[in-house]
């Protein structure tokens, strides 16, 4: 990834965009960050989901950039396939920046 592919997907990340898109889900993150209710990071989302999958209500991933670690695509499927598995909802975010922004 080049400097001008970062600065074109950090204009296309603007908050506004992302409060555009989803408000409603914006609160709700919100509001369960301020609670510590979000977790962040394939292993510690993959340890409540395999100790607690009840406590768990959605999962948001972002897609993976081009050109990405295939690894990452495996983290996601697997993750996906464990959601599926227990009822829980995925939700795919086009920008890693997004979710950053929404906590």
């Amino acid at each position: 990834m080049t400097l001008t592919d970062q600065k074109d997907l950090i204009e296309q990340c603007s908050e506004e965009s992302c409060v555009k898109a989803c408000p409603g889900v914006l609160k709700i993150l919100r509001n369960a960050a301020q609670q510590e209710r979000v977790l962040n990071g394939v292993h510690k989302c993959a340890a409540i989901l395999e100790r607690d999958p009840d406590a768990v209500m959605l999962c948001i991933l972002p897609q993976p950039p081009e050109g990405a670690d295939v690894t990452i695509n495996i983290e996601q499927t697997l993750i996906k396939a464990h959601c599926w598995e227990d009822g829980i909802r995925v939700m795919k975010v086009d920008c890693a920046k997004k979710l950053e922004m929404l906590v």
